[in-house]
């Protein structure tokens, strides 16, 4: 039996932590983003592995982006064990600041780097698991779930040719390390 410290406390099991980490950094980096299909591809399927979030410039062509990455077989080992399988949340603040103080300034320096590299437009694409993704049933069935159509003919943007060097910066939260978070842009 689970007992709760206080109203405001709410004990989630881990795939929900999972999600609801993703959900806030999608809506901080990207807030037109189908919640709904990052929802059905990771909390009630499990499908996605990585989202790809590109930020576009006036030409449609990557200056950044932010992969968000889900390793399902530590996470599968986590909720396993019986101290990596829940986490007490307090409703009233946002997990992200709960899971990870850098978090908030990560999605700062998001919003910074975006503004200096002139950003136009942003993208997000899925990436499937392999299991998924190889397995012609399971993706048709995978892309009809989360209301995609049968085939992506779509061609993913391309990086933009600067002189400028790239900065690549990864992160991984301690207590979710089944989550990782890598950052790309131009200088």
């Amino acid at each position: 039996m689970i007992e709760l410290k206080s109203p405001t406390i709410e004990v989630m099991i881990r795939i929900r932590v999972l999600y609801k980490v993703i959900e806030e950094l999608v809506k901080a980096f990207y807030s037109e983003a189908n919640l709904e299909t990052i929802r059905k591809g990771i909390f009630e399927r499990q499908y996605f592995e990585k989202l790809f979030i590109y930020f576009l410039n006036k030409a449609g062509n990557k200056v950044g982006e932010v992969i968000i990455m889900i390793d399902w077989d530590k996470h599968r080992i986590a909720t396993n064990t019986g101290n990596g399988g829940t986490f007490d949340i307090d409703t009233n603040k946002s997990i992200n600041e709960q899971i990870s103080e850098l978090f908030p300034k990560i999605i700062t320096y998001i919003q910074s780097i975006k503004q200096h590299l002139g950003v136009q437009k942003t993208e997000i694409w899925y990436g499937w698991r392999d299991e998924i993704y190889y397995d012609k049933n399971k993706l048709k069935e995978a892309r009809h779930y989360c209301g995609f159509e049968p085939e992506n003919k779509s061609v993913a943007p391309r990086w933009e040719t600067l002189e400028a060097k790239k900065i690549i910066a990864e992160f991984i939260p301690g207590t979710l390390n089944e989550l990782g978070l890598k950052i790309t842009h131009f200088k």
